[in-house]
């Protein structure tokens, strides 16, 4: 725990190691960079002249902190009000590199999260072939009330600009719903949508070869088409159109039937 005055002038803060670091929720003036190399970071003060820089798997936890800029790393963590509570947080520029975190507390009867304000986001994204296990940034949401996430919409963000790709980011914690950003009226939004129950569905591949989650409808579900879901049981035959060219990464861990029938046939 560090108490007293906020840093000042051209100053410096570097944190290092894994252990966790509780600053005063004071003004921090300083000009000069802040490094966050390891552990956890607690601070509900402002930081309006420092960029804050938070190195891979990092956690900073803030409730109404207020900085200039925020890059996050891969796997560094964001935490609006921190653990298990609805807060905000305001930065000129939020710096989202590939693989960054955002953990953002959501209580689904009302439709309200954490809020981020930034002037800016920026949203970083790799195409390697071959890299960890996330490429792209990561909005994870967490309902600390043990609810369900109920349709609707949800402002996680306000922001002026948005530079890169927002459809990009990876979101979890979506409890099998079907979501999506959008960026409107000075606004970001989380928009969740119910689907249909799991069950056994025949590809067909009747619009095109795009094995995605919950959108193109490229699934026969009891002679009607449909798109998949979680959990859903996929079987393949030989009276489909094309087979998937493009198995997105949200789709998971399916069971696929009669593969077996499919060869033969061939």
């Amino acid at each position: 725990n560090v108490g007293g005055a906020g840093l000042t002038g051209d100053a410096r803060l570097v944190k290092q190691g894994e252990g966790i670091l509780n600053l005063p929720a004071v003004d921090m003036t300083h000009a000069g960079n802040t490094d966050i190399w390891g552990g956890i970071v607690n601070f509900n003060g402002t930081m309006k002249n420092s960029k804050l820089w938070l190195n891979r798997f990092v956690e900073f936890n803030t409730d109404g902190g207020e900085f200039r800029v925020i890059e996050m790393e891969y796997a560094s963590i964001l935490r609006p009000g921190g653990q298990d509570k609805i807060g905000v947080v305001a930065t000129d520029t939020l710096a989202l590199n590939f693989g960054a975190v955002l953990e953002l507390d959501v209580v689904g009867g009302t439709q309200t999260s954490d809020i981020i304000k930034a002037k800016h986001i920026a949203i970083e994204t790799k195409s390697w072939e071959y890299g960890p296990q996330y490429l792209v940034p990561v909005i994870r949401l967490v309902l600390p009330d043990g609810g369900e996430l109920s349709d609707g919409t949800y402002q996680i963000a306000e922001t002026q600009t948005v530079e890169g790709d927002l459809g990009a980011i990876k979101l979890e914690g979506t409890g099998g719903k079907k979501c999506s950003l959008k960026h409107e009226d000075g606004k970001l939004i989380l928009v969740v949508e119910g689907v249909r129950d799991a069950s056994l569905v025949l590809w067909q591949g009747q619009n095109s070869s795009l094995w995605n989650y919950a959108m193109d409808q490229n699934f026969m579900n009891n002679g009607d088409a449909s798109y998949f879901v979680e959990n859903d049981k996929v079987r393949f035959t030989d009276e489909a159109t094309t087979f998937p060219s493009l198995i997105t990464k949200r789709v998971g861990i399916v069971i696929i039937l009669y593969l077996l029938e499919l060869i033969i046939n061939i």
